[in-house]
């Protein structure tokens, strides 16, 4: 989806003074709206402050229009804080949260940020060689983790490695009735699956060689992978953290680490997306940056 088509899936969703200024900004990256204050647009440039204010009602209905009118009924994944929309695209989500017979949910909304998912082939090439063998992008929400790990799921599969993406909230390839919206070469996608379940899943009906996922969570995430791993599929996968020693302390990744089951790690900086600052190789030593 290009940025024409990304402002044509939000323009009727969002104010009119917002969308005018989608038109003319360079490489559209994040949209916020918070209830009483101006709405902010991050893009490749400076900051756009955009003079609309919002209220919480108004920011109720631009959820529900985002959404395709389906708030409610994804209820589960509002409780996680964000939505997948069309084409790959995050709606954070911020407010008021009530706990109600032991379920989570998300009553009046007080902020939305809408992050737009990019597409830059190629710019996992000079990764390429070390994914070979697993690699783990460690870095801040934002950095371009998940974009990255789209182009290095294209650029192995078109090599011809079987590359398996475990897609749980839609946003590597974005599928619709089947079809990913996003380039990720010729890969094998299972959307919409928890990645303890998604992992065994895919061992047993792709047989993969690679096995590429998104944000490392619980410790059950590892365990899953440890076993894809011990049964022969290099994981390529990606963490919040700032750096190795960060990322080496979350449960998600910990045991995964502590089994050298990566072959290079690659931490982000977030000073621009996709930048890679620092390359460590399986026992964590320093590698050259290419």
């Amino acid at each position: 989806m290009n940025l024409n088509e990304t402002i044509r899936l939000l323009s009727p969703c969002l104010p009119p003074e917002v969308v005018s200024t989608l038109e003319s900004v360079p490489a559209l990256q994040e949209i916020r709206l918070r209830a009483g204050c101006d709405v902010l647009i991050r893009t490749s440039g400076d900051p756009v402050t955009v003079p609309c204010r919002t209220d919480a009602a108004q920011l109720a209905r631009i959820a529900e229009a985002l959404s395709g009118h389906s708030l409610y009924a994804r209820s589960r994944e509002c409780a996680q804080g964000f939505i997948t929309l069309r084409g790959g695209h995050r709606m954070g989500l911020c407010g008021e949260v009530n706990r109600e017979g032991g379920q989570t949910q998300l009553g009046q909304l007080s902020s939305l940020c809408i992050r737009i998912a990019a597409e830059f082939p190629g710019c996992a090439s000079s990764l390429a060689g070390f994914a070979q063998s697993g690699i783990l992008l460690i870095g801040p929400p934002g950095c371009g983790k998940t974009t990255l790990l789209r182009d290095l799921a294209r650029i192995l599969s078109r090599a011809g490695a079987q590359v398996s993406l475990i897609d749980e909230r839609g946003e590597l390839a974005a599928c619709d009735h089947g079809q990913p919206q996003l380039d990720i070469g010729c890969a094998d996608v299972l959307t919409g699956c928890p990645r303890p379940e998604a992992a065994a899943w895919l061992i047993r009906s792709m047989a993969p060689e690679v096995i590429v996922t998104d944000e490392l969570g619980g410790p059950a995430d590892a365990d899953a992978l440890l076993d894809a791993h011990a049964c022969g599929a290099q994981i390529i996968a990606s963490v919040h953290a700032r750096s190795l020693n960060d990322a080496a302390r979350r449960a998600g990744v910990q045991g995964l680490i502590a089994r050298r089951c990566f072959g290079a790690y690659a931490v982000l900086d977030g000073s621009s997306p996709g930048r890679v600052f620092a390359l460590y190789d399986r026992s964590g030593s320093p590698l050259p940056l290419p």
